[in-house]
Formats: structure tokens, C-alpha cells, sequence
């Protein structure tokens, strides 16, 4: 299988493709997600290409994420990486591998020994959640996330989540629009903040857009008669679900909203097993705020380099 590889970027079209090599490789990873790797096509530069039973990715943009991923599909993985070694080859360029999961690095270490060297990039660590966790709230681990949850009820009694539909993706718009005036308002923004956030609001909007071809899941949480939380994802798998957005509007934040639109949006989720929601960028509090719901997996991600 030495060949160049048919390299395009991704469409809204290929969703379905996406989904369905990757629950062939049955996949847990949010990199694997056909709507991250739909809605970050320009972000990451990302080009995809089907050949011989796998989905091939390439990541091209040097400052964020540069590197091949790890083919997704059933077929001879040692054929595939040949034809990633013929790619890069091409290009003039090292062999690079990023965002590969620990079962994925064992599958190269045993079918390449001493080929490659494995770094561990502990900012890109999944946290992989039981659905069940994060709908019942149960025992000690979630009693200060039961107690967000009721201190919400008792300031917000009609507060209610309504799932994701056409008649209520504008509210769900409008809590971006106002959560993205709040976080961009400081003098002190550094300008590469802003310009994350002004591309997670493009993407945000894509999503909204089209979300019957995304088959989007979500929904948005409503207190004193408004709009003030909403949340957005899609299946990676049948059995697990990649939560992408999750926004809380100012004040209802600090109220608990971000643990009833969780709490809400999880019990909605009844078809699947598992809740991906993504890494923590190796920011602090995002950290803190990941583990204290206590993941199942922590599903590790490396860079992987020839040796």
C-alpha cells in the first residue's frame, strides 16, 4: 500500500464516514469525534482521506497541532503507517503522530518494537465519565455537585432544561453571544485568548446551524424566565458521547448552573455509556473542575516520534 494518499479537507458531508470508522476502531478519544474533526478543519488545518479500510488524518498547522493521526479502521496498521512513512516522505518531513490514546500506542509498540519513541502530553488527556455518574450525582464523590444542583433549585424553583431543537437554538445562541461579551470585555484579554474564543464562537455557530447533519444532542437551561446555560455534543461511538460546549452565563453561573445543565444534560443521554468531555488545555482550574467529577478513564494521549 505505497501510495500517496488522496488528501482533502474535511465537509459536513463526511460526518457520517467519520462516525463510522470510528466506531469500527471503537474509539474513546474526542480527536476521533467526526464533529471535531469537521468543526477544527481549519483550526488544526486537518486533512482526512479513506483508503484501503482506514481514515487517514493529518494535522499541518505548525503553532497548534502538527502530525499524523493514528489510522482509524480495520486493516493491516502495518500497511497504514507504511503509508504514512510514504507521506511524510513525500513532504520532506519527519513522522509525527499526535493525540494517540494508550491502547493505540500499545497496538504501534507491538506491531513496530523499537521503532518509535512515546511521549505522554498530559494536557491532552481525555476525561472519559459513566453517563450514570453524571446523571444521578450519587454518593459522597458528588455530594458538593448535588449540593450546586439544589442550591440552583432553591434560588431558581421554575428553572427547567429543555433538549436541543429548532425552536431553541437561538437561546442557545444568545447564552454564547452574551458568555463571549463577558469573557472578551477586559482590557487585560491577551490576544491570543481572544482570538480562541472568537474561533470557538465560529464553530459554535457552524454547529448551530447544522445540527441535523451533525445530529447534534444538547440543550439549553432556563432560569427566571430566560436563557442562561446551554450545552452541546455529539456521539463518537454509539456507546459515548463527546460533550464539545458547555456555557453558563454570569451570576447563574456561580448559582450552580454549570452542574444542573450537566446533571441535566447527562440524564437526557440515556442510549450511551460514557460522557467524553475533552481535555483541560493544562489550564488549572479546568483541571480542578474535570477531576472533581471524578473521571472513569483518564484516557492518556502521546506524541509519538520515530526513534
Amino acid at each position: 500500500m505505497n501510495k500517496i494518499l488522496n488528501w482533502q479537507k474535511p465537509t459536513l458531508t463526511d460526518s457520517k464516514k467519520i462516525y463510522d470508522y470510528a466506531q469500527t476502531s471503537d474509539a474513546l478519544g474526542c480527536d476521533a469525534s467526526y464533529a471535531n474533526v469537521i468543526l477544527y478543519r481549519n483550526r488544526y488545518c486537518t486533512e482526512i482521506a479513506f483508503e484501503n479500510g482506514f481514515l487517514f488524518r493529518r494535522y499541518n498547522c505548525r503553532q497548534r497541532l502538527k502530525g499524523y493521526g493514528f489510522p482509524l479502521g480495520q486493516g493491516n496498521l502495518k500497511e497504514a503507517v507504511h503509508v504514512y512513512e510514504t507521506d511524510a516522505e513525500t513532504r520532506g518531513e519527519p513522522l509525527e503522530f499526535v493525540l494517540v490514546s494508550e491502547r493505540q500506542k500499545k497496538e504501534l509498540a507491538a506491531t513496530f518494537p523499537d521503532k518509535f519513541f512515546y511521549r505522554e502530553i498530559r494536557d491532552d488527556a481525555d476525561y472519559i465519565y459513566l453517563r450514570k455518574d453524571l446523571a444521578n450525582l450519587s454518593g459522597k464523590n458528588y455530594h458538593k455537585k448535588k449540593n450546586h444542583v439544589s442550591q440552583f433549585s432553591r434560588k431558581y424553583p421554575e428553572w427547567h432544561f429543555d433538549t436541543l431543537s429548532d425552536t431553541n437554538k437561538q437561546d442557545a445562541w444568545s447564552v454564547e453571544e452574551q458568555w463571549f461579551a463577558e469573557n472578551t470585555s477586559s482590557p487585560d484579554i491577551k490576544k491570543d485568548q481572544r482570538e480562541d474564543l472568537e474561533y470557538e464562537r465560529t464553530i459554535i455557530k457552524e454547529s448551530l446551524d447544522n445540527t441535523a447533519l451533525f445530529d447534534l444532542r444538547g440543550g439549553v437551561l432556563y432560569a427566571n424566565g430566560k436563557p442562561v446555560a446551554m450545552t452541546l455534543g455529539s456521539a463518537i461511538t454509539k456507546s459515548i458521547l463527546d460533550t464539545h460546549f458547555e456555557k453558563a452565563i454570569s451570576g447563574f453561573d456561580r448559582d450552580g448552573a454549570y452542574a444542573a445543565v450537566n446533571q441535566s444534560f447527562a440524564q437526557t443521554l440515556t442510549d450511551f455509556t460514557y460522557i467524553n468531555r475533552e481535555e483541560d488545555l493544562g489550564l488549572e482550574g479546568l483541571r480542578h473542575a474535570k477531576l472533581s467529577y471524578h473521571p472513569e478513564i483518564l484516557l492518556a494521549k502521546y506524541t509519538i516520534k520515530v526513534s
